[in-house]
């Protein structure tokens, strides 16, 4: 209240350059304050913006990994992020290539239905793909099954899932088959993040 007050007494001055100086810092603070109180624009996602919901009769352009599809949705290219799995890396050698060719097997040159739940922060559609209906057309949840993905437990709380998860690794399938890194794709980057 005093830094107003002297300010004020300053300004009530005939002083012309009092005046002016003040004038000067008011302008100052005014477009500092305005900057502050700016909001920063969200971060750009070069893909389409698609709304949360089911879009059907979808493609597949090309498989990236395990768990990442790029996909032709309504006309529109769509890097989706498998929802609930992680499947290990492909640069974790075996592993990581027979994922991807297992995924590769499940998806090529057919149409799925896609459901969005989210955008990640890499600016990848976090869904679930569907291929047809019955009880084998939940994408992620094969590649769980088949041993070939573990469920990302953080993001996935789906009790068929962990149920998917213990059969294979009690069958010993896929990376349940021998012990290592690949059954914890998300340790193995932490560890590999130069590569």
């Amino acid at each position: 209240m005093k830094f107003i007050n002297y300010f004020l007494r300053l300004l009530l001055r005939k002083n012309k350059s009092n005046f002016i100086l003040v004038t000067v810092i008011v302008a100052i603070m005014t477009v500092i304050g305005s900057f502050a109180q700016t909001k920063k624009a969200p971060p750009k996602n070069n893909s389409p913006q698609l709304k949360v919901g089911l879009y059907k009769n979808c493609t597949a352009k090309r498989i990236t990994d395990g768990d990442t599809v790029v996909a032709i949705c309504q006309q529109k290219e769509l890097k989706i992020r498998v929802f609930g799995i992680d499947a290990p890396e492909t640069g974790q050698k075996y592993w990581g290539d027979k994922a991807t060719k297992y995924l590769v097997g499940l998806i090529q040159n057919k149409k799925f239905d896609v459901e969005i739940k989210d955008i990640d922060r890499y600016g990848r559609y976090v869904a679930k793909i569907i291929l047809g209906t019955g009880p084998n057309s939940d994408l992620g949840l094969e590649m769980v099954k088949s041993g070939n993905a573990v469920v990302y437990y953080r993001y996935n709380k789906e009790s068929a899932y962990a149920v998917a998860e213990q059969l294979a690794k009690r069958k010993k399938i896929g990376i349940w088959s021998t012990p290592g890194a690949q059954q914890n794709p998300e340790k193995w980057r932490k560890l590999n993040k130069n590569r």
